[in-house]
């Protein structure tokens, strides 16, 4: 190649990698200059590798999104294991509340490195409310980012109709998350989507594949065939490439508005008199999906730890009170947090607790904190 011709594909390549205030140009394949957070590297990797020129616009545009690296960069280590905050609550179809700080919570002095939010009843179950889920949809979501810590960058979210899912990882944590898809499978009426589920598959440090899945399945006390069906329904259909199914996963979190309810002979009466009292445990044994895990036909190998806190549904809104209204429907837990992972892989539930004192639904949202161990690779369930 003649002189000529290196200076002039030096000066090309210099202008793309360049913008006009001389900054270089952000690319998950560049590391001097600019660094892109997780977000902008799995929404626009094609725009990134094809077309460079047009991050200068997106950096220049959204500085939040692409981070200057530190004048003397310490190197990284990728760790072992990661924390995972979950939290599920079913909304009732209500707006953002001004303030989420009850709910959207986040211990600082010991960030988790991801953060997973799951919403039922986004939007109002009825046909007629389905068009304003897009409007809906974008509240929520711009409610969520503000909730949340600034040190915290979105990997996705996901819709269908009311079940909504979103995960954040925390922008210092040295592992890479990529890879980042979603789906989603209605049930329900007609296989309308008012019931299904909607998961977020990703893969961490290149070779961890881990899936986030929210749910809301059939109500009703006697609907817990339904229930199991919609389980099976997600397992099966939910799909994030040819071979990669929600089992082709190293691990699952799966959360949301079960619908189960309580088996068992007591009066509306007596339950809520136990529900209401430091025995409330006791009512865990006429669980629904408790005796539906022991006989293999819902959340088949998925672990849980049991409940310690008070049944979570039903409520009068604005209240502490179980449902008052003419169906007097039993307290139950509705809203669950459980976990999946393939032979050889390891995860834990630290903590499961609900949110008690948050009543702008007549659900109670659920938290969960996982420790994932990152040492197993990609393999599929076993």
């Amino acid at each position: 190649m003649t002189t000529l011709k290196v200076v002039v594909v030096l000066a090309f390549l210099l202008a793309l990698s360049t913008s006009a205030a001389g900054k270089v140009v952000p690319s998950n394949k560049v590391v001097s200059g600019w660094k892109i957070d997780d977000y902008f590297e799995t929404k626009c990797r094609d725009v990134v590798e094809r077309k460079k020129a047009a991050c200068v616009t997106f950096c220049e545009n959204n500085p939040q999104r692409c981070l200057e690296p530190s004048k003397s960069p310490v190197s990284k280590v990728a760790p072992d294991t990661v924390k995972i905050f979950s939290t599920t609550f079913n909304v009732g179809g209500i707006n953002p509340p001004t303030s989420l700080s009850d709910w959207v919570s986040v211990d600082t002095s010991n960030p988790p490195d991801i953060l997973v939010y799951g919403l039922q009843e986004m939007v109002e179950l009825k046909i007629s409310k389905t068009p304003v889920g897009i409007l809906k949809e974008k509240k929520w979501v711009k409610a969520l980012r503000e909730a949340v810590p600034s040190s915290y960058s979105e990997v996705g979210h996901v819709r269908l109709i009311g079940i909504f899912l979103m995960v954040f990882k925390r922008t210092d944590s040295a592992f890479s998350v990529s890879d980042v898809k979603d789906d989603t499978v209605g049930t329900g009426i007609m296989n309308f989507g008012n019931k299904g589920g909607a998961g977020i598959s990703m893969t961490l440090n290149n070779n961890f594949k881990l899936l986030v899945i929210n749910c809301h399945l059939a109500a009703g006390l006697s609907q817990m065939a339904k229930r199991n069906k919609d389980w099976q329904a997600i397992t099966k259909k939910m799909k994030f490439s040819k071979k990669g199914g929600v089992f082709d996963h190293d691990a699952v979190i799966w959360m949301g508005d079960t619908n189960s309810r309580l088996n068992t002979k007591m009066t509306y009466e007596e339950v809520t008199a136990i529900a209401k009292n430091d025995e409330y445990q006791r009512l865990y044994e006429f669980d629904q999906i408790k005796e539906q895990r022991e006989k293999k036909a819902i959340f088949v190998d998925f672990a849980e730890m049991k409940p310690t806190f008070r049944p979570t549904y039903k409520y009068d809104v604005g209240t502490d009170v179980f449902d008052t209204s003419e169906k007097k429907r039993l307290p139950a837990w509705t809203d669950r947090i459980m976990h999946w992972e393939k032979e050889g892989v390891t995860m834990t539930q630290d903590t499961y607790t609900s949110v008690q004192k948050v009543m702008v639904s007549d659900h109670k949202p659920v938290q969960s904190l996982m420790t994932l161990s990152l040492n197993a690779k990609s393999g599929g369930k076993n």
